[in-house]
Protein backbone atom coordinates (compact mmCIF):
# COMPACT_ATOMS: atom_id res chain seq x y z
CA UNK A 1 0.00 0.00 0.00
CA UNK A 2 1.24 3.42 -1.09
CA UNK A 3 0.88 6.46 1.52
CA UNK A 4 -0.93 9.82 0.35
CA UNK A 5 -1.21 12.85 3.23
CA UNK A 6 -4.72 13.87 3.78
CA UNK A 7 -4.26 16.75 6.05
CA UNK A 8 -2.63 15.16 8.74
CA UNK A 9 -3.07 11.87 8.25
CA UNK A 10 -2.01 9.80 5.97
CA UNK A 11 -4.09 7.90 3.41
CA UNK A 12 -3.77 4.60 2.48
CA UNK A 13 -4.00 3.64 -1.35
CA UNK A 14 -5.62 0.39 -2.49
CA UNK A 15 -3.78 -2.29 -4.26
CA UNK A 16 -5.58 -3.95 -6.96
CA UNK A 17 -6.00 -7.37 -5.81
CA UNK A 18 -5.39 -10.14 -8.20
CA UNK A 19 -6.88 -13.17 -9.87
CA UNK A 20 -4.82 -15.35 -8.02
CA UNK A 21 -5.28 -14.06 -4.58
CA UNK A 22 -1.98 -13.49 -4.14
CA UNK A 23 -0.06 -9.74 -3.21
CA UNK A 24 0.65 -7.96 -6.04
CA UNK A 25 4.19 -8.18 -5.38
CA UNK A 26 4.45 -11.80 -5.17
CA UNK A 27 2.56 -12.26 -8.20
CA UNK A 28 4.64 -9.75 -10.19
CA UNK A 29 7.63 -11.25 -8.85
CA UNK A 30 6.65 -15.02 -9.80
CA UNK A 31 6.66 -13.62 -13.39
CA UNK A 32 10.68 -14.03 -12.95
CA UNK A 33 10.91 -16.91 -11.92
CA UNK A 34 10.78 -19.22 -15.03
CA UNK A 35 11.82 -16.62 -17.37
CA UNK A 36 9.33 -17.37 -20.36
CA UNK A 37 7.35 -19.79 -18.41
CA UNK A 38 6.31 -18.58 -15.81
CA UNK A 39 5.40 -15.26 -17.34
CA UNK A 40 3.36 -16.73 -19.99
CA UNK A 41 1.41 -18.52 -17.19
CA UNK A 42 0.95 -15.75 -15.59
CA UNK A 43 -0.14 -13.37 -18.37
CA UNK A 44 -2.95 -16.14 -19.49
CA UNK A 45 -4.18 -16.34 -15.36
CA UNK A 46 -3.99 -12.78 -14.53
CA UNK A 47 -6.94 -10.83 -15.10
CA UNK A 48 -7.03 -8.15 -12.92
CA UNK A 49 -4.34 -6.48 -12.19
CA UNK A 50 -2.39 -4.34 -14.75
CA UNK A 51 0.96 -4.26 -12.82
CA UNK A 52 1.75 -8.38 -12.59
CA UNK A 53 0.29 -8.38 -16.35
CA UNK A 54 3.03 -5.85 -17.13
CA UNK A 55 5.82 -7.62 -15.20
CA UNK A 56 4.58 -11.25 -17.34
CA UNK A 57 4.84 -9.43 -20.78
CA UNK A 58 8.04 -8.05 -19.25
CA UNK A 59 9.48 -11.20 -18.20
CA UNK A 60 8.45 -12.97 -21.90
CA UNK A 61 10.25 -9.74 -23.84
CA UNK A 62 13.42 -9.56 -21.68
CA UNK A 63 13.73 -13.82 -21.97
CA UNK A 64 13.72 -13.60 -25.76
CA UNK A 65 16.70 -11.89 -26.81
CA UNK A 66 18.32 -13.55 -24.61
CA UNK A 67 17.78 -17.15 -25.71
CA UNK A 68 17.93 -15.90 -29.56
CA UNK A 69 21.69 -14.82 -28.62
CA UNK A 70 22.18 -18.26 -26.20
CA UNK A 71 20.93 -20.35 -28.75
CA UNK A 72 22.72 -18.90 -31.83
CA UNK A 73 25.87 -18.22 -30.31
CA UNK A 74 26.93 -22.30 -29.91
CA UNK A 75 26.71 -21.71 -33.83
CA UNK A 76 28.09 -19.01 -34.97
CA UNK A 77 30.93 -18.24 -32.78
CA UNK A 78 32.75 -21.82 -33.03
CA UNK A 79 35.22 -22.79 -30.43
CA UNK A 80 34.05 -19.61 -28.13
CA UNK A 81 30.46 -20.23 -28.62
CA UNK A 82 30.27 -22.74 -25.27
CA UNK A 83 31.85 -19.42 -23.06
CA UNK A 84 29.33 -16.42 -25.00
CA UNK A 85 26.62 -19.24 -24.30
CA UNK A 86 27.36 -19.49 -20.13
CA UNK A 87 28.13 -15.79 -20.15
CA UNK A 88 24.96 -15.04 -21.52
CA UNK A 89 23.14 -17.85 -18.94
CA UNK A 90 24.52 -15.99 -16.08
CA UNK A 91 23.23 -13.00 -17.20
CA UNK A 92 19.87 -14.06 -17.61
CA UNK A 93 20.12 -15.54 -14.02
CA UNK A 94 21.66 -12.21 -12.79
CA UNK A 95 18.84 -10.21 -14.87
CA UNK A 96 16.08 -12.19 -13.42
CA UNK A 97 16.94 -12.40 -9.95
CA UNK A 98 17.09 -8.62 -9.67
CA UNK A 99 14.07 -8.13 -11.36
CA UNK A 100 12.30 -10.84 -9.08
CA UNK A 101 13.82 -9.74 -5.96
CA UNK A 102 12.88 -5.78 -6.59
CA UNK A 103 9.43 -6.65 -7.89
CA UNK A 104 8.86 -8.71 -4.19
CA UNK A 105 10.17 -5.52 -2.40
CA UNK A 106 7.19 -3.43 -4.14
CA UNK A 107 9.68 -1.89 -6.77
CA UNK A 108 8.64 -1.55 -10.70
CA UNK A 109 11.55 -1.52 -12.63
CA UNK A 110 11.09 -0.88 -16.70
CA UNK A 111 13.98 -2.39 -18.26
CA UNK A 112 14.54 0.08 -20.98
CA UNK A 113 12.90 0.13 -24.14
CA UNK A 114 11.38 -3.11 -23.29
CA UNK A 115 9.41 -1.60 -20.37
CA UNK A 116 7.67 1.34 -22.47
CA UNK A 117 7.27 -1.50 -25.06
CA UNK A 118 5.36 -3.67 -22.55
CA UNK A 119 3.60 -0.55 -20.34
CA UNK A 120 1.91 -0.32 -24.06
CA UNK A 121 0.57 -3.21 -25.00
CA UNK A 122 -0.53 -3.71 -21.05
CA UNK A 123 -3.70 -1.27 -22.16
CA UNK A 124 -4.13 -3.45 -25.25
CA UNK A 125 -4.56 -6.79 -22.94
CA UNK A 126 -6.93 -5.08 -20.57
Amino acid sequence: MTDKKVGNKPKKEAIPPTSLRLSQDMAGALCYVFPWISGAVMLLLERKNSTVKFHALQSIMVALPFMIVRNLSLPLFGDFGPIIHDLFRGLMILTFVLLAGSTLMGKKIKVPKIGDFCEERIDILN
